[in-house]
């Protein structure tokens, strides 16, 4: 899954990481770990007690990274934000949320 890119790095890094945030809550079950609304009551998870999640984002700040960590770790014991694989390249902007040991 990925988002359209417009071209503005900004925008595409913010789209990217917004696309994780619904992976995720979707993943977990919970409509509104991000302040996402869905109609009905949260859903059950996708996940298995003790399963990985893994998405990919491009870097649009700190801040913006920490909304995603924070809410990570209320679902994972174990949670890495901004992974960089060594098959990436260096000056690529990508980089990778791992959450382990979903509860």
């Amino acid at each position: 899954m990925a988002s359209n890119f417009t071209g503005d790095k900004m925008t595409d890094a913010l789209r990217t990481l917004s696309l994780c945030e619904e992976a995720m809550a979707f993943s977990v079950g919970r409509n509104n770990c991000f302040g996402l609304t869905a109609d009905g009551d949260e859903g059950r998870p996708m996940l298995e007690r003790g399963g990985v999640f893994v998405c990919k984002y491009f870097m649009c700040g700190r801040e913006n990274e920490e909304e995603i960590r924070d809410a990570s770790a209320s679902y994972f014991g174990n949670v890495r934000v901004g992974v960089k694989p060594p098959s990436s390249r260096k000056d690529s902007a990508e980089r990778y949320l791992l959450a382990m040991d979903f509860r």
